[in-house]
């Protein structure tokens, strides 16, 4: 119950966080290049997770069980889930187009997030964590993520290079 619990809130209190801070960003300078950099680092942070547990459980075990749990669950999970809650008001401000389409892209966005989250918790909890275990799925995911941002930042590079390119005719 303890490890829910801190891992619950801390998930939502970091998300919270990322939103607030992403849309502050996202008004100052939006840009595409910060948000795959932003990506990255969550994927370095969550392919770390397994080397880092082991201290950080060692450092928390002296506050008492539920205060570790606690402890433990904010230090190796509230840096990559907050960066990774700045996505969300970043892609609506990178994708919207003017204020007329800013509700309409705000709820696709939080649409397809949700569901994508609740596939990936069932996903998560009946075939991937049996399958492959905890450390072997963290890494892989933190992979993925790298991935995602090196693909983002490539693709971006090649479409600001046609565009600067073509824009001097």
């Amino acid at each position: 119950i303890f490890l829910w619990s801190a891992l619950i809130s801390v998930t939502l209190v970091a998300l919270s966080a990322g939103y607030l801070i992403g849309g502050k960003l996202a008004d100052k300078s939006p840009s595409i290049m910060r948000l795959c950099m932003l990506i990255a680092v969550a994927g370095i942070w969550v392919i770390a997770i397994p080397w880092m547990k082991h201290p950080v459980l060692v450092f928390a075990e002296q506050f008492g069980l539920r205060w570790a749990v606690l402890i433990s669950a904010f230090v190796l999970f509230f840096p990559p889930l907050t960066l990774l809650g700045i996505v969300s008001p970043y892609a609506i401000k990178l994708k919207t187009q003017s204020l007329d389409e800013v509700a309409r892209s705000a709820g696709t966005l939080y649409a397809i997030s949700t569901l994508a989250s609740v596939f990936a918790a069932l996903a998560t909890g009946f075939y991937l964590i049996p399958n492959f275990g905890i450390i072997r799925l963290t890494i892989s995911v933190g992979i993925v993520l790298v991935l995602t941002a090196v693909i983002g930042s490539i693709s971006f590079g090649i479409e600001g290079s046609f565009k600067i390119a073509f824009s001097s005719e």
